[in-house]
């Protein structure tokens, strides 16, 4: 390469690198969004302190949020003592990262090429192209730019190590080096190896394309790379191994929607537009498999009739089926497998590099001019471009990122997620709002009634509600023997099933209805993630436990913890209640408050604590179950508690002065607060007196107290699912 052509290089590698900085620097800005970023970085207790041996150590030996992928926690850990907890560091690396990305790209394919033309067209294509945008504006996606970055690194060594014929031993190391450090990224460069015998095919020239010489050099190509084999194998069963555990769907129906996830994939290459972070998988019907087996089988065959002239086209077109593999439905474990936009980041640079090569091979038999190609590669991608700047910003926070998917269609996780966003903001009764508006938009919509109903029933109380609206979706009675599995036979009825049978838990455990409870746990057992059986057990605790079966209750307390359980059941069931309150589901909490004093109307300091929530919480404009009884309830808690002795305890003055204020006595409620003072200065302690005299003021003023919202501090953070 002459010095002109260098300087040419350059410029090109500086243009790419650039022009992707410039396309993705307003994320630097964004915050987090309310799915997985929190729960890898903030919340994180193996991230969130930087560096220590400690940390280190874990990240080897846990698999923190069920993922077994220490350098990806090392290198949050260095965002963290770089930058802090912030956004930005995070977001800041994964464009910096990207950015690197972007320029490897060119210069791989330019020297696998020996034309950098083509290069900066498959590196521009690939990186302004709107799917892109989830891998690099997700602070979770880290997974992508970081773990790509070692497997162009480890292609590029790959290449270099046979490279003339012989083997270069240095550099074959590095592959591998490079290969084992991807994989302790994202495991779904498991499928490298297959990549490297591509690699094979060209740009190295290894293996001919002619029939039989195929056949007879590729044992050969296979055993050659035992250890990448080897690392794959290894590396991959630990990542397994740590990875989450999801319910399956049959192999039958999986098997089916792969080719139609496939064609997925494509079409949102082609024409990208309605992206966003969750994805509905696609609905089958025989027509749409056969539709993508045609074009899936007619590639295919065209991509394998080109190979003499130009077996790029080949190995770009097989590398893009061959590393969506690991994501393209085989296993499910999580809301868009198959379908989501980031499984792309990696395939999508083998059908940018088939689709120059095709570009540029038809360019060369018709005898047109470079120009042509580089006028149609300009304008592709400057569109693509224009749409990664419209999409980018609804990845700003929580809110855009899940509005974008409700525009799309109505996902239940979406929804979640979008709760969550309008609760840390204090927000829940535009919530609902927005809920509701949602039911006109999509009437009947399994997903939207489901989601809608569990609010009834976990938020506001409303379980009798709820049940009417599921029974209105179904068109069964509540009675009915299939009632509470009506959704596991309808589309997409695995990501709702969760929800359903939370409810049922609910709506049961609040009829009373324990027969039916156990019957229904013995229907689901073996057939539910950890978190809904959980959450069923511990609606079948509270339903034993309010209904005085005691040995019941402590079966189901075992079942919950291991084998083991809590000596005082009540004390577990009331902070999970408070919490509830806390999370935002007061009318859910109101009830299991009033179950919980009936059966425990002498623990005076339970009252007190629920008699202040129910006094001291400041109002969320929604309409919870039995909240006109709040007032009177409160007080009378706040009283009982009082006469259980109290008298001499400041705290239960304090409490019963803001049960009054809250019911309107202002009066009774200055006497109250006047003698938690007097006893508060008897005992020394200045700092309540301090705060009894806000509350005072208050009151003197006819307001009732009103304890600080934390919501936006809250842990978990609601809903509760």
């Amino acid at each position: 390469m002459d010095s002109r052509m260098k300087t040419r290089v350059l410029w090109g590698s500086l243009l790419v690198v650039f022009a992707t900085i410039a396309l993705y620097a307003p994320s630097v800005r964004y915050d987090f969004i309310n799915l997985d970023d929190v729960n890898y970085t903030v919340d994180n207790p193996v991230v969130s302190g930087g560096f220590s041996w400690g940390s280190v150590k874990a990240a080897w030996i846990t698999a923190p949020v069920e993922c077994w992928a220490p350098l990806l926690w090392l290198s949050y850990m260095l965002d963290v003592e770089l930058f802090g907890l912030e956004p930005w560091g995070f977001h800041l690396v994964n464009v910096l990262l990207f950015a690197c990305n972007a320029g490897l790209l060119f210069w791989l394919v330019g020297r696998w090429t020996g034309r950098w033309g083509p290069a900066l067209a498959v590196a521009l294509l690939w990186a302004l192209h709107p799917a892109r945008v989830e891998s690099v504006a997700w602070i979770a996606e880290r997974k992508d730019v970081l773990s790509g970055l070692f497997f162009l690194l480890c292609l590029g060594a790959y290449v270099q190590s046979r490279e003339r014929g012989g083997e270069r031993a240095g550099w074959a190391w590095v592959a591998l080096g490079c290969f084992g450090l991807g994989m302790l990224v994202k495991p779904t460069l498991v499928m490298v190896p297959f990549v490297l015998l591509l690699l094979d095919i060209w740009p190295l020239g290894r293996m001919p394309v002619d029939n039989v010489e195929f056949c007879r050099q590729m044992p050969r190509l296979v055993l050659e790379k035992w250890r990448f084999w080897l690392v794959a194998f290894g590396l991959g069963v630990l990542s397994w191994l740590g990875g989450p555990d999801s319910l399956q769907p049959p192999w039958s129906y999986r098997l089916a929607t792969i080719p139609l996830n496939y064609l997925t994939h494509l079409w949102q290459a082609v024409w990208p537009v309605g992206l966003s972070v969750l994805c509905p998988r696609p609905v089958f019907s025989c027509r749409a498999l056969i539709l993508a087996l045609a074009v899936l089988g007619g590639l295919t065959a065209g991509a394998w009739h080109l190979r003499r002239h130009n077996p790029a086209i080949l190995v770009g077109w097989l590398w893009f089926g061959i590393v969506l593999v690991p994501s393209i439905g085989f296993f499910w474990f999580g809301t868009t497998e198959g379908t989501g936009v980031r499984f792309s980041y990696l395939p999508h640079v083998g059908l940018m590099l088939a689709a120059v090569q095709v570009a540029d091979g038809f360019l060369r038999w018709r005898g047109w001019s470079w120009r042509w190609g580089a006028s149609v590669c300009l304008l592709t991608a400057s569109i693509w471009a224009a749409a990664t700047t419209r999409y980018l910003p609804f990845w700003q926070n929580s809110r855009t990122a899940f509005s974008r998917v409700l525009q799309q269609n109505p996902l239940i996780l979406a929804f979640e997620g979008l709760g969550t966003a309008y609760f840390k903001e204090g927000r829940l009764a535009e919530w609902q709002e927005y809920v509701e508006g949602f039911r006109h938009k999509w009437p009947r919509n399994p997903t939207v009634e489901t989601y809608y109903a569990w609010w009834l029933a976990a938020m506001l109380g409303e379980s009798e509600a709820c049940i009417g609206v599921l029974e209105e979706l179904s068109g069964l009675d509540s009675s009915h023997p299939d009632f509470w599995s009506w959704i596991d036979d309808q589309i997409h009825g695995q990501q709702l099933s969760g929800l359903w049978r939370d409810m049922a838990g609910m709506c049961l455990r609040s009829r009373g209805d324990l027969a039916r409870m156990e019957s229904l746990r013995a229907r689901w057992e073996g057939n539910w993630d950890d978190r809904t059986r959980n959450l069923f057990l511990e609606e079948m605790q509270l339903a034993y436990w309010t209904a005085g079966r005691d040995d019941e209750a402590m079966r189901v307390t075992r079942e919950l913890h291991g084998g083991f359980g809590p000596p005082d059941i009540s004390k577990e069931i009331l902070e999970r209640l408070i919490a509830r309150w806390q999370q935002g589901g007061r009318g859910y909490a109101f009830i299991g408050f009033r179950q919980f004093a009936e059966r425990r109307p002498d623990d005076g300091l339970a009252l007190n604590n629920m008699a202040w929530l129910l006094a001291t919480s400041a109002p969320d404009d929604l309409r919870h179950a039995r909240m006109e009884e709040w007032p009177a309830t409160a007080r009378a808690w706040a009283e009982r508690a009082l006469a259980l002795g109290g008298d001499d305890v400041p705290g239960a003055w304090d409490t019963l002065a803001a049960a009054r204020a809250n019911a309107g006595d202002f009066p009774g409620a200055i006497a109250a607060v006047e003698r938690a003072r007097e006893l508060a200065r008897r005992s020394g302690d200045w700092t309540l007196d301090g705060k009894l005299q806000a509350r005072l003021a208050e009151y003197r003023a006819g307001q009732p107290w009103r304890e600080p919202d934390e919501r936006g501090q809250a842990a978990g953070s609601a809903p509760i699912r």
